[in-house]
């Protein structure tokens, strides 16, 4: 297969990021607030705090 074939090929696939691909700016502004209880990133139960 050609080196024009496999690009073809990859965009019919899906596997180049084209025009969807972009980048995003975003506002980040400090929070002073209180934080929230986060229990996902908490060790298990049964296990004793390291």
């Amino acid at each position: 297969m050609t080196e024009q074939g496999v690009g073809l090929w990859l965009r019919r696939n899906g596997f180049t990021q084209g025009p969807s691909a972009h980048s995003v700016l975003v506002d980040v502004e400090p929070y002073d607030g209180p934080l929230p209880d986060v229990l996902a990133f908490a060790p298990p139960r049964l296990a004793p705090p390291t």
